[in-house]
């Protein structure tokens, strides 16, 4: 993705973006996300359940140095791996949950969903509102 969108993912989001939920407006916030908090997005990013697959076009269409973006995109996806093999051994050896007893794990999950939210709403959701208010206030200035 971060070499698709680097080569051409500017011009093809901005001409054809409309038809896939993404228009001009969000592009423009993406790329103000992906300029502000470059390197620690993408590490970020890499912890994220469905963003995690999608960091890679904003990361190119800014062209962010290839490098780091490898970089911290290696560390974040080992902490992620990490974390759901650990999650993984933990579960085959409780015998509870493969009796099929899933009280324990419906509330790490319920936790874990939470957790996930809340770092979504902090680096994505509200930086992205915080765009479409200036926008707003530029316009009618």
């Amino acid at each position: 993705m971060y070499w698709a969108s680097r080569l051409a993912g500017r011009p093809i989001v901005l001409r054809y973006g409309r038809f896939f939920l993404v228009p001009e407006a969000k592009l423009h916030a993406a790329e103000r996300w992906a300029t502000r908090f470059g390197s620690f997005g993408v590490f970020v990013a890499r912890l994220l359940p469905v963003v995690r697959h999608l960091i890679g076009i904003p990361m190119g269409i800014v062209k962010m140095d290839f490098k780091l973006y490898s970089l911290f995109t290696l560390l974040g996806s080992v902490i992620w791996c990490a974390i759901l093999a650990w999650v993984g051994v933990k579960m085959g050896q409780d015998e509870k949950l493969m009796q099929g007893n899933l009280h324990r794990i419906t509330l790490w999950l319920v936790g874990f969903v939470f957790v996930i939210g809340v770092i979504y709403y902090l680096f994505v959701h509200r930086h992205m509102r915080a765009d479409a208010q200036a926008n707003r206030a530029d316009k009618q200035s």
